[in-house]
């Protein structure tokens, strides 16, 4: 096989094979990791560096040692070293990978584990998650059928069709790392308005469009996906105060980000849930959790 591309940051010290594609850790895998295990949090994520400006000499070209005052402050986006390559036992250029199954091969894998995943030279704009607990407990040898299946999926959907389904997975991963639940909910709302844009085409609705409420129903019956009204209209009133009215449950005179009411925040971890369930059921894939309420704190969820 011959070396495709490179990707990180994964933390998954093994060896997965699928069709045409092998993905294994980088030589020096250890080693990464035990770096950004140093540089990251307590939280579990690793925040862009600090980034501080200098005085250059026109004349010489030497930089002053000394920062200049007042000029340090996180950087807008960067970048880590890979910790993973991907093989191909096919003559396929990176360019074509980047733009069909290496899209989707890095966003589905970077779902299951609860993060996103970049390709070497991309650029981060945000913190990484590094701790990256599976959203499902699935065995080490499924992982490669599900890469296999989940992707053969994709690959059947129309070009339009990948997109939204891809644009859903980077909208619902970015919301994971923002720290604040509004802008949680925000970007997990319009990761759920992209999905009802990739199926609305496939349900047998009236000719009237459905309002928000009835979207979220309709998608869960056509997924297979157990809902009760009551998150839903927690969800909806939630996303209706938020969008129409700049209201996140906060109570008049209070501060607007550390008072929001509890009902907000489980709002916001119901929808991530809820999500994570449609994403997986429009691949074609029903693991026993699927027929799990959502809108309960989550436990362990198996995949089988």
């Amino acid at each position: 096989m011959d070396l495709l591309d490179k990707f990180g940051f994964l933390k998954v010290n093994q060896i997965v094979e699928f069709d045409i594609y092998r993905i294994q850790p980088m030589p020096k895998y250890e080693e990464q990791l035990s770096i950004i295990k140093k540089l990251s949090h307590k939280d579990g994520f690793y925040y862009p560096p600090i980034h501080k400006s200098y005085r250059r000499n026109f004349k010489s070209g030497k930089i002053n040692r000394n920062a200049l005052p007042n000029t340090a402050r996180p950087v807008l986006i960067h970048r880590v070293a890979p910790t993973h390559q991907v093989l191909c036992s096919k003559e396929l250029k990176s360019e074509q990978f980047r733009k069909g199954d290496g899209h989707f091969i890095l966003s589905f894998l970077g779902f299951l584990y609860s993060t996103r995943l970049q390709f070497w030279n991309w650029w981060w704009e945000n913190r990484i998650n590094t701790e990256q607990k599976p959203i499902i407990v699935f065995r080490d040898n499924q992982l490669s059928s599900i890469l296999s299946d989940g992707l053969a999926t994709w690959q059947s959907l129309t070009p339009p069709q990948q997109r939204k389904y891809l644009n859903a997975l980077f909208l619902f991963q970015r919301g994971k790392v923002m720290e604040w639940y509004y802008e949680k909910f925000i970007h997990y709302y319009i990761s759920l308005d992209t999905i009802w844009k990739l199926i609305s085409s496939s349900l047998n609705s009236p000719g009237t469009t459905p309002g928000h409420k009835q979207r979220i129903i309709l998608i869960c019956q056509y997924l297979n996906i157990c809902l009760t009204e009551d998150a839903i209209d927690l969800i909806y009133n939630t996303r209706n105060e938020l969008f129409h009215e700049g209201l996140f449950g906060v109570l008049d005179g209070l501060d607007p980000l550390t008072t929001y009411s509890s009902e907000r925040f489980h709002a916001t971890l119901h929808l991530e849930q809820l999500i994570e369930r449609m994403l997986i059921a429009i691949l074609g894939f029903r693991p026993v959790f699927l027929s799990t309420p959502w809108w309960y704190i989550r436990g362990w969820q198996n995949w089988d």
